[in-house]
Order: C-alpha cells, then sequence, then structure tokens
C-alpha cells in the first residue's frame, strides 16, 4: 500500500495516467485489486488491459523455430519492461514525453 500511495500522491491523475496494464493475477486473488480501483476514481478516462503475452506463448507451442525466436525475444523484453516499471513512479518529464 505505501507503494500504491505514492504513486497516487505524486502523478497528476487527470493529466498523466491513460491506461494501467496488469497481468491480472493479484487482481484475481483480491490481494492488489485495490490499485487499479484507486486509479480508476481518480482517471476515469484511464482504459485498463491485462497482459496476455504468456497465453499467446502458450497458444503457439507449434511455431516454426523462426517464429519460435521471434516471439521469445518480444516476450523478453516484455517481460523487462513488464518487471522494471512497478519499481519506478515515472517522472514529471517523463509523463510529458
Amino acid at each position: 500500500m505505501k507503494r500504491l500511495n505514492i504513486f497516487l500522491e505524486n502523478v497528476k491523475m487527470e493529466k498523466e495516467v491513460s491506461g494501467i496494464c496488469t497481468d491480472r493475477v493479484s487482481a484475481m486473488l483480491s490481494s492488489r485489486s485495490a490499485f487499479e480501483t484507486k486509479v480508476k476514481e481518480r482517471a476515469p478516462q484511464s482504459k485498463d488491459t491485462h497482459f496476455i503475452i504468456h497465453q499467446y506463448a502458450l497458444a503457439t507451442k507449434a511455431l516454426r523455430h523462426s517464429l519460435q525466436a521471434v516471439l521469445d525475444s518480444v516476450i523478453k523484453y516484455a517481460n523487462k519492461i513488464k518487471h522494471h516499471t512497478p519499481n519506478t513512479i515515472p517522472s514529471r518529464s517523463m509523463a510529458k514525453a
């Protein structure tokens, strides 16, 4: 909750938040569903999506080797972004870019 409160205090929701992307696992378990609710309260214009690339990976196990290599690199970069993003709070300069 501490990170959520810091995020909510430092981001101008109405201007800086246009979307939320989660993996929905914690939301399904009700352990952190407060995040989406609190963001939606302060930024009703935001759209919520969920991270589904792993489901695509499971569905495409029979891909040719060349396509599998492309999908593997996409997953690698998506995971890097996914795991890096929760540990940062966007600065005002990043939000303006």
